[in-house]
């Protein structure tokens, strides 16, 4: 079964921020260029990204 976009979003994060790529307090691209480099809706992304703020207990802030 293919995983879902938001699902494939947080896991491509997540793997960035646990390989040490992505820092603590480092920022992410906006929701803008993210819809542009997944080629999805902006609501995708917010999933992305609150699922990906819950798992590391973090907050999330849209930039648009």
């Amino acid at each position: 079964m293919k995983q879902p976009l938001h699902e494939r979003i947080r896991s491509d994060f997540e793997a960035r921020i646990l390989s040490g790529e992505l820092l603590p307090g480092a920022r992410l691209p906006t929701e803008a260029e993210l819809m542009r480099d997944y080629d999805c809706a902006r609501m995708t992304v917010n999933k992305a990204l609150s699922a990906l703020a819950s798992t590391f207990r973090s907050k999330y802030s849209p930039i648009r």
